[in-house]
């Protein structure tokens, strides 16, 4: 392994900077700024919460006092091409190009159309000596929901399930019906509210809402809940179910008509001759919300007919080594995947596939 230039470890400084805002700052960008002087850092940011400052100007404002007057020298890193439009807060990049920054290192350029490119095109017209690409691959992994959003014009999708150890997600009873099925342990459960804290939204179908009545919102750690998504053609899960409790915002996708709620609120999709949802539609009215990315958790035809139709990017599944089923509901079967990592604890294993287009 080849020794890690400096650019590199400010850069990788800057993306354990980003992640500070995880679950906070969607749908704007993880971003993650360092500003230095000679290798010496002088001064840190980040994005910390949406309409709040950006990482760039959070960490001028954290430069000493005393320090002000040698910016002209110093190198600003940020993972992400600053910003050159008016949004939620004023643009970055001509504030960089005022105060003089002798280079600016980045990571990524911004997709996004308002910028791309033109944040560094303002640095560069104002003399600033600019550096792009700096860990790439790594700076797309983390923003790798803004990226989705705004190249594919979807949210990021996590499909996620437990199975036993014969490739069942659930029981039946005796009359042929699914029963609550508990297959993950007091670990895993701990692991998935902090992976719901990480994420915009949250999706299940009509079945898991009547059978589990879940609540789906983070109670094992600190974060916010994430929206709940319910595919409901016929409107069958009542109003009292858990899925409705004034925890967190509902959306129920349904063949009805639209219509706000005092719980949330029914937005009308189309449904083919089967009763299978337009899941576009759904994508199209998740990306109108600026929600960002989506955890389908939902039963094992709800998540089957996302990988049927290639619209997942993770998924993340947990195996129970010492529970065998025999009989009951099938766990999905991915396709056009890759296992990128691994997670193995008390008997349990977790594996995350990535999807491959």
């Amino acid at each position: 392994m080849g020794k890690v230039s400096f650019d590199e470890r400010m850069m990788r400084r800057c993306f354990f900077l980003a992640e500070k805002g995880l679950g906070f700052v969607a749908p704007n960008p993880l971003v993650g700024c360092v500003i230095t002087l000679g290798e010496e850092i002088v001064s840190e940011g980040y994005h910390a919460a949406f309409g709040e400052a950006h990482a760039e100007r959070a960490a001028i404002a954290n430069v000493p006092v005393e320090m002000m007057g040698k910016m002209r020298e110093a190198t600003l890193y940020v993972n992400l091409e600053p910003c050159a439009h008016f949004g939620k807060t004023p643009p970055c990049a001509p504030l960089i190009a005022e105060m003089g920054f002798k280079r600016v290192v980045i990571s990524n350029r911004d997709p996004y159309k308002e910028v791309n490119g033109r944040g560094i095109e303002i640095l560069k017209a104002a003399g600033i000596e600019v550096t792009e690409g700096v860990l790439e691959e790594q700076g797309r992994r983390l923003n790798r929901r803004f990226f989705t959003m705004q190249e594919k014009g979807r949210p990021y999708v996590i499909l996620k399930w437990a199975k036993s150890a014969d490739d069942f997600i659930g029981i039946l009873d005796s009359k042929g019906k699914a029963k609550r099925t508990r297959l993950s342990n007091d670990i895993s459960k701990l692991m998935a509210h902090r992976m719901r804290a990480y994420e915009s939204a949250i999706l299940i179908g009509t079945q898991t809402a009547v059978i589990d009545n879940p609540l789906l919102t983070v109670r094992l750690c600190k974060g916010q809940n994430p929206v709940r998504l319910l595919i409901d053609k016929d409107l069958i899960v009542n109003e009292t179910s858990n899925i409705f409790s004034n925890d967190a915002k509902t959306l129920v996708y349904t063949e009805a008509a639209s219509e706000e709620k005092e719980w949330g609120e029914r937005v009308h999709v189309d449904y083919d001759d089967k009763g299978s949802v337009s899941i576009p539609q759904i994508f199209e009215d998740l990306a109108k919300r600026g929600l960002s990315s989506v955890i389908v958790e939902g039963g094992s035809a709800t998540l089957q007919s996302f990988i049927d139709q290639g619209y997942w990017d993770e998924a993340r599944v947990e195996t129970a080594s010492e529970i065998v089923l025999t009989r009951g509901i099938q766990a999905p079967v991915l396709k056009n995947n890759e296992v990128f990592r691994q997670d193995n604890f008390e008997g349990h294993t977790i594996e995350w596939h990535r999807h491959i287009e």
